[in-house]
């Protein structure tokens, strides 16, 4: 168990290792079953309590701990499911961040989709043509523009979630101008990592389409080579080294 983190400084993430390092745990079995119980939980729970947000967290506090234990250069970087309490702190700290974001990205342009529709249906009712097609021409803008965002979010978001979980301060995940930052110092390590979450994320997705019983496991290990790649990038970061110098919780 490391004690102080100890960066790598300049180098390169290493790819294969991002699929690798989960089975070399000699305990990935168990923490793969438990860690897809909880998405399973999470995700019934989640439509008919809303309860499922706080299994949810449990999981997502989980790989906050493998981000900090990639980024202090741990063997073994897969916690132990203990301290259900801290994972449960810090997992809605992760959510809360998400949610803020898509707050902007998805609510914000939906919200006005939705009072465009209303209008341009009314107009459309009241015989102005003209009306109604830049109506629906301001909606399409609308998606577009959406998409765009969502696009900026899902590679921007990890920059975000990664120095809020090792700065261990909330209000880091919303310092834009330092995460954007910490993607320009590192182009090649950061697209490396976010292609590996793409393409666990692609085989969890496989897994969703052919309904098999692994596929909650699947969505838990996807989640981790995401926590594990971006704790690289940062583990990789020569400044971020010098600016994080406390001991990581929870390694």
């Amino acid at each position: 168990m490391a004690s102080t983190p100890t960066p790598a400084g300049d180098g390169s993430l290493d790819f294969g290792q991002a699929f690798r390092f989960f089975f070399e745990d000699p305990e990935w079995v168990k923490k793969a079953i438990i860690g897809g119980l909880l998405y399973l939980g999470g995700m019934l729970t989640l439509i008919i309590l809303g309860a499922g947000l706080l299994l949810l967290a449990i999981a997502a506090g989980f790989m906050m701990r493998l981000i900090q234990r990639s980024w202090v250069g741990e063997a073994r970087p897969l916690p132990a499911w203990e301290d259900y309490g801290g994972l449960l702190r810090d997992g809605i700290k992760a959510i809360g961040l998400t949610l803020a974001y898509m707050v902007g990205v998805y609510i914000v342009p939906g919200i006005m989709i939705a009072v465009l529709a209303l209008a341009g249906g009314a107009l459309s009712h009241s015989g102005s043509e003209a009306a109604s097609g830049l109506m629906a021409l301001a909606i399409l803008i609308l998606q577009l523009l959406s998409a765009v965002l969502n696009l900026i979010l899902s590679l921007y978001l990890p920059s975000a979630l990664t120095r809020m979980t090792l700065y261990q301060r909330f209000g880091a995940g919303f310092e834009i101008r330092e995460n954007i930052d910490f993607i320009r110092r590192n182009p090649k390590n950061y697209f490396l990592a976010f292609l590996a979450s793409f393409l666990a994320n692609l085989v969890a997705g496989v897994g969703i389409l052919a309904c098999c019983v692994g596929v909650f496991p699947a969505i838990f290990w996807s989640a981790c080579v995401m926590g594990w790649s971006f704790g690289q990038v940062a583990r990789h970061d020569s400044f971020l080294g010098q600016q994080v110098t406390a001991p990581a919780p929870g390694v």
